[in-house]
């Protein structure tokens, strides 16, 4: 294990002294839980305006517009070849498998340009390949999303971990378009993530506790591993395996909020 001597390490990499401004228009409809903007690759950026979903080329200056949904945008998240917006209410959840480019007009950012610039001036939309879905019954308060490879196991699958306000934790499979898990909690959840290595899944709400899963194959692998045979997260299950209570000041505090 290795120690870092450094109690406070330097921060001067947190900012740095050039900035470059782009003119979006993000509206923040709700003071605590948000998720507006991601980005899982170097200078490629993913945000929803409303309910407008875009991608940003922070390199070129580029902005290209990617999908009109039919509900108010929460929380966004993207990665592997995937954009997944959750929505207010009614566990609205939309799924964007990104293909391709198409171009659209430079613009050049450091300029003085009005917040409706590039609502003006977009070129023509790319038709996206978008599922909607309902996910949950209230609102959809977080989306994580994970690539989980296992070659022993012959268990490949891309998915979305959504947490919602109905009490529960859902594994949605991007890859096959289907939810595959759902977690009841005791509480409203905010936010649930999946281990690199796939195998545990770590979840927190509205108190202060975590709730951790592991993985477990309802089914053996495969014997002759090919693609077209290989499991994905429809052959797996999720169990509890430890509830961790977080550390509070005050005993007699209110819960925290994660």
């Amino acid at each position: 294990m290795a120690i870092d001597s450094i109690s406070y390490p330097d921060t001067d990499r947190l900012a740095y002294p050039d900035k470059t401004f782009y003119p979006v228009k993000i509206p923040v409809s709700h003071w605590q839980l948000r998720h507006y903007i991601s980005s899982p690759d170097k200078d490629a950026i993913y945000y929803a305006s409303v309910n407008e979903v875009y991608y940003l080329d922070t390199q070129s200056r580029k902005r290209k517009y990617l999908a009109t949904l039919p509900f108010v945008a929460r929380c966004t998240a993207s990665g592997f070849g995937w954009v997944c917006v959750g929505g207010e209410e009614d566990g609205y959840f939309a799924a964007i498998k990104l293909e391709g480019s198409s171009p659209v007009r430079p613009a050049d950012v450091d300029a003085p340009l009005p917040l409706d610039y590039w609502q003006l001036q977009r070129g023509t939309p790319r038709a996206a390949n978008v599922k909607l879905e309902h996910i949950g019954e209230e609102i959809v308060n977080s989306i994580s999303i994970h690539q989980i490879h296992d070659e022993e196991n012959h268990l490949y699958d891309v998915v979305a971990v959504l947490t919602n306000n109905d009490k529960t934790v859902r594994v949605y499979s991007l890859t096959q378009a289907l939810e595959t898990a759902v977690l009841d909690l005791p509480f409203p959840m905010n936010h649930a993530s999946i281990s690199p290595d796939g195998t545990t899944l770590v979840a927190v709400g509205d108190s202060n506790q975590a709730f951790f899963y592991t993985r477990t194959l309802s089914q053996p692998p495969p014997q002759i591993p090919k693609p077209h045979n290989r499991l994905n997260t429809s052959n797996v299950t999720w169990g509890l395996a430890n509830i961790v209570h977080l550390r509070a000041g005050d005993p007699t505090a209110q819960p925290g909020y994660f």
